[in-house]
């Protein structure tokens, strides 16, 4: 098998290049068949069986099979890496050698060898980093376990990551206890009770449902039996026939029972709480169990006719009553 070196040529190897041949340092093709071509930007080539054990054993741990080829790679230097998955031996390719001239193959392989050896001088440093993610990761997932009342995912550790962290020599036993327990007991635990509240749920707004339909059914019960009995001709006529008139009805409803109240059938009157009502304002707010209030803008109509707008700044803020809740959704206003 063939294998091709990368190497980082400096700008002084390229310029004697130029110098010496008049040409640029050109790059390495690889064409391995008439479908795929590797393309490195500069190799050295060697033949994998003309180098011993032990400097294949450099090459691959710095490079990776490509169409039957091994591309070794120069990584640069090697730094503890602590991102928020599990720290790891990170080089860093900015600092990858320069060659002043093209590296043999016992050149490249040393370069590849002092990289693996700077790594491993790293070790202690990445056990202790490793060791410090995974207990803050597990205080994580045990305040989450501990502060659970329904079933939620932990975002617990994949398992290549203990795998990683078991090489490593980092004991994962408690870990793995906590999460088998939360599996096999709490898990099952709160998915009954979280089953349980969402029937109860169920069942409650399937009552609200029922209980609506039926509030809605004697409403408009009550509404033919009152325009039947205390309608106007039109208002009985119409809703015998199946119209809605609602705001007919609701009009002449409150003529009749709340006589001298407005009906504010938008719901766009303002006001505000009023501190000390008069005399004749509270007796009537208990008459009719109201409220007095600081009347601020009176009942408008959707779509006024422009003749219909007055300046009123004098009038308003008045004393009013409200009757809230007139047949279940509308506001009575009667200025004092």
């Amino acid at each position: 098998m063939k294998a091709y070196l990368e190497y980082r040529p400096s700008g002084t190897l390229r310029n004697s290049h130029i110098v010496a041949t008049g040409s640029k340092l050109p790059v390495t093709r690889i064409e391995h068949d008439r479908y795929s071509t590797i393309v490195n930007t500069h190799a050295v080539e060697v033949e994998m069986a003309d180098i011993t054990p032990e400097q294949r054993s450099v090459l691959v741990g710095a490079g990776e099979v490509k169409y039957e080829i091994f591309v070794g790679k120069l990584a640069g230097a090697p730094k503890v890496s602590t991102p928020s998955d599990i720290p790891a031996i990170w080089h860093d390719t900015t600092s990858q050698r320069q060659w002043d001239t093209i590296p043999t193959v016992s050149e490249w392989l040393a370069e590849a060898q002092a990289e693996r050896e700077a790594a491993e001088m790293l070790l202690p440093e990445l056990r202790a980093a490793q060791a410090k993610w995974f207990a803050r990761r597990t205080e994580e997932i045990r305040t989450r376990i501990e502060g659970a009342t329904s079933p939620t995912s932990l975002w617990e550790l994949k398992p290549e990551e203990l795998r990683s962290l078991a090489d490593s020599g980092i004991d994962t036993t408690a870990y793995r206890s906590m999460i088998s327990e939360w599996e096999t007991k709490t898990l099952p635990e709160l998915s009954a009770r979280q089953a349980e509240s969402n029937r109860r749920a169920e069942e409650y707004t399937e009552r609200q449902r029922i209980e609506a339909e039926a509030a809605k059914a004697q409403a408009e019960a009550d509404k033919l039996a009152w325009c039947a009995a205390h309608g106007s001709p039109h208002l009985a006529q119409a809703v015998a026939a199946g119209y809605d008139c609602t705001r007919l009805y609701a009009t002449e409803r409150a003529a009749v029972e709340y006589p001298g109240y407005v009906l504010d059938y938008k719901n766009n009157a303002e006001w505000t709480s009023r501190s000390c009502p008069t005399a004749k304002a509270l007796t009537e707010a208990l008459a009719v169990n109201g409220e007095v209030v600081w009347l601020k803008e009176p009942p408008r109509s959707a779509n006024p006719d422009p003749e219909d707008y007055w300046d009123d700044s004098e009038t308003y803020p008045c004393e009013a009553v409200v009757i809230s809740s007139f047949l279940g959704k509308y506001n009575l206003i009667r200025e004092i």
